[in-house]
């Protein structure tokens, strides 16, 4: 190419050179391997015949092979591989050789990045195996009936799709598929909404099936695999394309944005209607994010798997995590399991090698892999718009994860067996680090799971907490048989758990805190401060008067009333935990482990006879159920009974006809006597009454007392108010210290064992039904047990069930019997059920609150209000606007930890971050001013709040006065949107919510 060479000659040698670059030969002969040298399409089926058509008559007499002229002896023609100066033509044949090359010679690294072509896709029409790497520039379309096997790699185009249509199937047995530019789409398996999963010879006639098997890859995708129809631009086609099938055993998902994402579908028996699994199962599977993401607009992923509204996906021994290194910050580390309204099971991936004759259950395994989520921010993050969901995550390793599983809204979840390792996290609101969180949960087995942490080597420097239990509002729940160590916080409760009569809410019954080799707690038991400022409330009963609460303290604690660990309380206003309260049950040996030591005084201690045995806690409770509905309603019956018999002892079956008597003028004598008959069943409300009652004899004091002795600490304390003589109250004292416990707690006790009973053999009769994976299960079973029950929150959930089987005509009616039941209003979470039969009677879905203002803004309404249903809301609003919500994070505050450490909201140490961490925004939504409410924090210097715009920008700042706790702030003037009010103390943000101005 060098001179005397004219620049003509050399541009055509270039396009000469580039088409050997391509597979092209020459076309003349004598050397260098013409093309045309053996013409036998049976030999050579890459000959191209169309570089020398015959009988052409300029070369008639050419004696080349195959009546094919070489160009030769004179002969030329302006073939780009003819080496002439005229050349400037490739035949169709060489540019399909060309093109070949592209997608598999070596040239293609050299391929500009581009878009993948849409218009003119790859098409599979009949069954293909691709055993040779190549590289596509346009969609690849798997047409019904057809099957495309991938053992090879195949690199896609920037947001490339390959599109599996239903009755279709693509297998990545072993073969790779990967972004040769920056990011593919990824894989749509379409289905029919409207039609069952079934496979037949290997296909289903109604939904695409993608497998992914013997390490077969995908990576670099946007996500991976998708149960829907989205078109080129990602817009997602609602018109029912969801059911695909997604099977991977051994697979690799490497890099991705999201890997799976399962889109509403609900598989059903067509036979019996029945609700059935999802055949899809996803098996020792590999989800890794090993470096930055090729796309530079997202270098960090999103999740691995995301389900909405889909049930019965199976998750065994897969491994999810980042191995990034350095790891990135908390934030950029992707979450394993994200989930709304839906159903799956999270376990090890078990292959039996032997049954037992006897049993016929497995005796051993060959394979029995856990699931390990490791070095992610969530590993399983679940939220509802409607609770009727089955969620099982059991027996896996969660290993550094900032916050391993996180439930709002479920009912029904298992989470059991884990071993859970929680990582290191930060001293930031949104990062403490914690094991296990339930958010406006209930029903739930939350059990035997083991919880620690390797990233710290003392308690007082952990910033974790091993489980988080907030708001199940009055309804029958048990944290049970957990072990807990080396937690800043072993258990946090926030909100109202305790419900109305005993055995109603939250029981701490059979964990292990602080045990073992592991480490110690510096809390075990942490009722902490939450919105209101009114700390957490658990069940009034704590274990009962024959068998007792059996937790296992750390005794970190001391007698100052700064550090009461076994059992913490908050504090916060006077409707907080009022003392002796919680009726504790323990075990008098081994006293040392089962007593509490360190407790704030809402705590009574009653200790039990019996000592304490393993046998107590066994490893898997069973409420009595036999599994089925009908069995389950007669306990419903029989213990309803009881608890109302035991109940109408109180006070002889009207506390409020008692006091009438006491504040009556009747005779001092006759009302000892009528409080005698009435007794050992008098209320706390009573005896105050009575004690505090000036004409009472001191006389009669005593017996009175002794009949109902010990009396709890309310009522002790109206007697101390009396100033009684010297004599009768060295009586009393002597009598209140006899050491048994009253009949009252006794009483308490039984009907907490009843209550708790009821509850979890509906909840476990509901689990078992739901469960069915044979049969499928019943929605009338559901229902009907769901309509005998007769707790709290029972006719909501009735509600929310129907809600969740589509039952809309069933949904309205109990709207209007709640209404009825309430004087016209509902709650929250009743709200939020309402809307949503509105919205799918019209045919609509969720994503309505995009157009429809008034509708958003009452969804943000209820998130605003913290009450029984905001977590719903903010599941709606997370998946339209993707809005995203903190759960709230407590420590108590150590003064031996580092001055990094967060601490409690209600001390008064001279930290800052020693501040409430809630305040309250009203109205909100505005369309005028709103009010800030929060609380005085004497120890700050300097209190302001802050109004940001959605860039972050301060649009709005202003002092707070610690002299107050109501401030307005000047919203009116603001364009309608989103804003973000904070309130800073001495520079740091304390807490933040949403602000929406109308």
């Amino acid at each position: 190419m060098a001179p005397p060479m004219s620049l003509w000659w050399c541009q055509t040698h270039i396009r000469h050179e580039i088409g050997h670059c391509f597979g092209l030969l020459h076309t003349y002969g004598g050397s260098c391997c013409p093309e045309n040298i053996d013409c036998s399409l049976i030999t050579n089926p890459d000959f191209l015949s169309d570089v020398f058509p015959t009988g052409n008559s300029n070369c008639a007499s050419s004696s080349a092979p195959c009546n094919n002229c070489f160009e030769d002896n004179g002969l030329y023609s302006n073939n780009v591989m003819g080496g002439q100066p005229t050349s400037n033509w490739y035949s169709p044949l060489q540019v399909g050789r060309m093109r070949r090359n592209l997608h598999i010679g070596s040239m293609r690294v050299f391929a500009k990045e581009m878009t993948s072509d849409y218009t003119t896709p790859w098409t599979i029409t009949s069954s293909e195996v691709w055993d040779f790497d190549t590289q596509l520039y346009q969609d690849i379309i798997v047409k019904p009936g057809a099957v495309l096997t991938i053992k090879c790699k195949v690199g896609m185009a920037n947001k490339g799709r390959i599109i599996v249509e239903r009755n279709a199937k693509l297998i990545v047995d072993g073969g790779e598929i990967y972004a040769w530019g920056s990011e593919w789409a990824g894989i749509q398996v379409w289905g029919n909404y409207s039609k069952e999963q079934t496979i037949y010879s290997g296909m289903s006639p109604f939904q695409g099936v993608v497998q992914v098997i013997n390490q077969g890859t995908l990576r670099d995708a946007t996500n991976a695999i998708t149960t829907g129809k989205y078109d080129q631009n990602s817009n997602l086609d609602w018109g029912g394309y969801s059911g695909g099938i997604i099977q991977c055993n051994g697979a690799k998902f490497i890099n991705n944005q999201r890997a799976i994402q399962y889109l509403s579908y609900q598989n059903f028996n067509p036979y019996n209607n029945n609700v059935v699994d999802n055949i899809g199962n996803i098996t020792n599977t590999l989800f890794e994010t090993n470096s930055v993401l090729k796309d530079p607009s997202a270098p960090n992923p999103q999740v691995f798997i995301s389900l909405w509204n889909v049930r019965g996906v199976k998750f065994y021994g897969n491994t999810y995590q980042n191995t990034r290194s350095p790891l990135p910050s908390l934030d950029k580390r992707g979450n394993g399991i994200y989930s709304i309204d839906a159903s799956y099971t999270v376990d090890r991936y078990k292959v039996c090698s032997s049954y037992n004759s006897i049993s016929g259950l497995c005796g051993s395994y060959y394979v029995n892999i856990p699931s390990t989520f490791k070095s992610l921010q969530y590993g399983v993050y679940v939220q509802n718009s409607t609770p009727l969901t089955n969620i099982v995550v059991n027996d896996n390793d969660f290993i550094g994860c900032n916050r391993s599983a996180y439930f709002a809204g479920t009912s029904n979840t298992r989470v059991t067996n884990n071993r859970i390792n929680v990582g290191e996290g930060l001293s930031n609101l949104q990062f403490l680090p914690y094991g296990i969180y339930l958010e406006n949960s209930t029903a739930y087995s939350v059990t035997n799971n083991n919880i620690y942490t390797s990233y710290y080597s003392n308690y007082n420097t952990s910033l974790a907490t091993g489980i988080c239990v907030n708001g199940t509002s009055g309804t029958s729940n048990k944290i049970y048989r957990n072990n807990m160590n080396l937690m800043g916080s072993g258990s946090t409760v926030y909100g109202n758990n305790q419900g109305t009569n005993p055995g109603d809410g939250l029981q701490f019954i059979c964990n292990q805190y602080g045990q073992g080799s592991a480490g110690k707690n510096f809390a075990d038991l942490y009722m902490a401060i939450s919105g209101g400022f009114n700390s957490g409330k658990i069940d009034k009963v704590q274990g009962s008067s024959t068998q007792g609460a059996n937790n296992f303290f750390s005794h970190t604690g001391n007698p100052n009333p700064s550090n009461k660990s076994d059992y913490w309380d908050g504090g916060g206003t006077s409707s907080s935990n009022l003392p002796g309260t919680i009726q504790y049950f323990y075990n008098t040996i081994p006293s040392q482990l089962t007593q509490p030591w360190y407790y704030d005084n809402p705590l009574a201690l009653n200790a039990i006879g019996s000592p304490y045995s393993t046998n107590m806690c066994p490893v898997n409770q069973n409420g009595g159920g036999n599994g089925t509905a009908s069995t389950a309603r007669a306990i419903i019956a029989v213990n309803t009974a009881s608890a109302n018999a035991l109940l109408a002892k109180i006070d002889g079956g009207n506390t409020q006809t008692l006091l009438n008597l006491i504040n009556s003028n009747i005779s001092p004598g006759s009302l000892k006597n009528d409080l005698t008959y009435k007794s050992p069943y008098l209320s706390d409300a009573a005896l105050i009454a009575y004690f505090s009652k000036v004409n009472t004899p001191p006389g009669h004091i005593k017996e009175i007392h002794e009949l109902n002795k010990p009396v709890n600490y309310a009522v002790w304390q109206a007697i101390l108010n009396r100033s009684l003589p010297s004599g009768i109250m060295k009586q009393l004292n002597a009598q209140q210290s006899s050491g048994e416990i009253s009949k009252l707690n006794v009483l308490y006790g039984e009907v907490a064992d009843l209550n708790q009973q009821k509850g979890s053999v509906v909840d476990q009769t509901i689990n078992m039904i739901m469960s069915d994976t044979v049969n499928g299960w019943s929605k009338d079973s559901v229902i009907a047990l769901m309509k005998a029950d007769n707790r709290y929150d029972a006719p909501c959930r009735l509600l929310a069930a129907y809600v969740a089987l589509d039952r809309y005509s069933d949904a309205t009616a109990q709207v209007a019997t709640v209404k009825a039941a309430h004087g016209g209003t509902l709650d929250d979470f009743c709200k939020l059920q309402e809307l949503i039969i509105q919205l799918r009677q019209q045919s609509k879905s969720i994503f309505e609150l995009k157009t429809d203002a008034n509708t958003k803004a009452m969804v943000m309404q209820i998130e605003s209000n913290r009450d029984n249903g905001y977590t719903y809301a903010q599941a709606l609003l997370n998946t339209v606007f993707n809005y995203k919500y903190f759960e709230q994070i407590d420590l108590p505050f150590n003064s031996n930890a580092p001055a990094s450490r967060l601490y409690n909201i209600n001390d008064t140490t001279g930290n800052v971050e020693a501040i409430v961490k809630a305040f309250k925004l009203y109205p909100n939504p505005s369309n005028g001013n709103t009010f800030l409410v929060y609380r005085n924090v004497v120890e700050a210097q300097n209190l302001e709040v802050h109004v940001f715009d959605i860039t972050g920008k301060i649009i709005l700042s202003h002092g707070l006065a610690n002299t107050n706790n109501v401030y307005t702030i000047n919203t009116q003037n603001l364009t309608p949107g989103l804003y973000l009010i904070g309130v800073i103390a001495d520079g740091k943000m304390i807490d933040q919510q949403k602000f929406v101005k109308e």
